[in-house]
């Protein structure tokens, strides 16, 4: 009788032992995601945006008229932004510019994490006022949690 009330003692220590393990396996906090790695929906809407913008002849073309007269402008931004808007994670705001130059910034001062894409689009102007010249724009796109 003695040995089995031994084996039994045994047997509780070690369950209390494997309880112990998981409970503190289960409480100890996990690690945050790497603060500079671009989360999954983020990058998703980047690949969107840029598959679309180069494969999309309509798309291109505005953004190749871009700045060429007012109404290009208006259309280029209009097009652009609802291509965004068609691929915005839900709790995301997003800015965009369409640049002649790479130091191009129009994002305002933010306290989160900034997402940026870019996408470079080359072409030759299609409007009949203006002469057919081939230009090079970059389509910047930002994204941040609200």
């Amino acid at each position: 009788m003695v040995n089995k009330k031994g084996y039994i003692r045994t047997l509780e220590a070690v369950i209390a032992i494997v309880l112990l393990l998981f409970a503190t396996y289960a409480l100890t906090p996990k690690p945050l995601l790497d603060p500079r790695e671009t989360p999954y929906v983020i990058e998703s809407a980047q690949e969107y945006i840029a598959t679309k913008v180069t494969e999309d002849n309509t798309i291109r073309q505005n953004i190749i008229n871009y700045g060429e007269t007012p109404e290009s402008i208006n259309l280029a931004n209009e097009t652009l932004t609802a291509v965004v808007q068609n691929r915005l994670p839900a709790g995301y705001d997003f800015s965009l510019a369409i640049c002649d130059n790479p130091s191009c910034i129009t994002l305002p001062e933010l306290q989160t994490s900034v997402y940026m894409s870019d996408v470079i689009v080359a072409g030759q102007t299609s409007l009949p006022e203006v002469d057919t010249r081939t230009v090079i724009r970059l389509v910047r796109v930002w994204f941040w949690r609200l």
